[in-house]
């Protein structure tokens, strides 16, 4: 999927397959994102501030820049995740 700076503000995407992708600049802010997987996307300087991440996967993801502030990480994974910068 690319879908870079695309607002999924509030959208539910739980329980998908996003691996890969291209979600740079991307908002999720209030969005729930329960039990995705996202291994291997780009999120550099992504928003997911009050998300739901309860059990999502962001395995080897670049995720330098983005902001997790208020976000529910309850079981998130993040092994191999590009990190700098990130805000919580």
């Amino acid at each position: 999927m690319i879908a870079e700076k695309v607002d999924f503000s509030g959208a539910d995407l739980s329980h998908g397959n996003y691996t890969d992708s291209f979600m740079a600049g991307a908002r999720f802010d209030g969005a729930t994102l329960v039990g995705s997987d996202f291994s291997r996307t780009d999120f550099t300087g992504a928003s997911f501030r009050d998300a739901d991440l309860s059990r999502a996967d962001f395995e080897s993801c670049d995720l330098r820049g983005a902001d997790f502030t208020g976000a529910k990480l309850v079981g998130a994974r993040f092994p191999g995740a590009k990190l700098d910068g990130v805000i919580v």
